[in-house]
């Protein structure tokens, strides 16, 4: 939340000045050309039923190698940025009913992975937010393709249960406009706060109630 606002600040947009009330409204709001687009942050960390893996501890002047199982390795991490967006989907009634929030608004959801994830790369949101997997190739032909995975399994107590991807695709989401990842927690770096946002990553809903341009932000990727 803080370091996505400093992003915000940073590259020059207007936040609506906070307000006391005891009723539930999202973290911020970005005021942009006429109109409000809400933001909730969330970090989901490692959790306890089926957990993502730690990082290793790494020592100096040793080295260090792993083998990963990409699918097997993405699985866990996926399920618990799914889990923060759901979770933040679902408080957006309790925004609308505050009556701060109204349902014209773009609502926005900002999930910062850095303890759930130490890849670079985009399959994690990629997973979620489509339902693509890993790459396919046909060697006799050379097609490749990415997987379709419009659900994962998720590890409980009494066995494994499918939990939803793709969220984009699915019309029940549709009130989501967008969805902000980025993996870096704060950098001390002097030019921190372009570092920061360059991190950034923004998935636009295009099948959205409440669509975003993406000539409003100025920042990520």
């Amino acid at each position: 939340e803080l370091a996505l606002c400093s992003i915000l600040l940073h590259k020059g947009y207007v936040l609506e000045k906070w307000s006391k009330t005891n009723k539930s409204k999202p973290d911020f709001c970005v005021l942009l050309n006429g109109k409000k687009i809400w933001i909730e942050a969330a970090c989901p960390d490692l959790g306890d039923v089926d957990p993502v893996t730690p990082p290793p501890v790494l020592i100096p002047g040793v080295i260090h190698s792993e083998t990963i199982d990409i699918a097997q390795d993405v699985r866990p991490r996926a399920l618990r940025a799914s889990s923060a967006l759901r979770k933040k989907f679902a408080k957006r009634e309790a925004y609308l009913k505050g009556g701060h929030m109204s349902g014209k608004d773009a609502y926005v959801i900002a999930i910062n992975t850095h303890r759930i994830t130490r890849h670079a790369d985009s399959m994690l949101e990629e997973l979620v937010l489509y339902g693509m997997g890993l790459h396919q190739l046909n060697v006799r032909t050379g097609e490749s393709w990415r997987q379709w995975k419009p659900e994962t399994l998720k590890k409980t107590e009494d066995g494994e249960v499918s939990v939803p991807m793709a969220y984009f695709l699915r019309p029940e989401y549709k009130t989501i406009s967008g969805v902000i990842f980025h993996s870096k927690w704060f950098e001390f770096d002097t030019d921190w706060k372009n570092l920061l946002a360059d991190s950034t990553k923004i998935y636009f809903n295009e099948g959205a109630n409440v669509s975003l341009k993406r000539e409003e932000f100025s920042f990520g990727k």
